[in-house]
């Protein structure tokens, strides 16, 4: 008898258009709008940043709404507390889930 080790992975949806959690650009809200950068919320493409290079000058649109005092980070890092919010509850609820089959 063998044994196989399963890992789950969330993914937490980020639209790369207007830069908000839980849904991907062919079902955003904000389409007919600017794009929002991702790394300093401003209303241009992200490629086309004046500061993407410049982490001192990032601010994430996703914590900037939020009652996060920490948004000084771009709406792609890792580090973003919206983010890690969001990938613990849909890590909890995969969790319960898979504990309920």
């Amino acid at each position: 008898m063998s044994s196989v080790k399963v890992y789950h992975r969330v993914h937490v949806k980020r639209c790369p258009h207007c830069q908000s959690l839980g849904h991907y650009p062919d079902r955003c809200p904000n389409r007919g709008k600017p794009p929002a950068c991702m790394f300093c919320s401003k209303d241009h493409d992200t490629d086309s940043c004046p500061v993407k290079n410049d982490p001192n000058k990032h601010v994430c649109k996703i914590c900037v709404p939020t009652d996060h005092d920490e948004h000084s980070h771009h709406a792609g890092s890792v580090k973003c507390p919206t983010y890690k919010n969001e990938y613990d509850r849909l890590s909890k609820n995969f969790y319960l889930s898979s504990t309920q089959h």
